[in-house]
């Protein structure tokens, strides 16, 4: 579900602004690489941690 609601949330945003998003499956780096190409936004950092991954997008339309 991380692509969904990074999408519902990146929503809510204005350009420029930045999202952090936490996931524990790591399949979803893959799945959040595709769509913020797809969707035109920008992963601006991808961070492993024993908690799982974060990364950082910033809205960019």
């Amino acid at each position: 579900m991380p692509v969904l609601n990074t999408r519902q949330e990146i929503d809510k945003l204005a350009i420029g602004e930045i999202l952090e998003v936490w996931a524990d499956d790591p399949a979803a780096e893959e799945d959040l690489k595709a769509w913020a190409k797809h969707a035109g936004q920008k992963i601006l950092e991808i961070e492993r941690t024993g908690e799982g991954l974060r990364f950082l997008i910033q809205k960019e339309r």
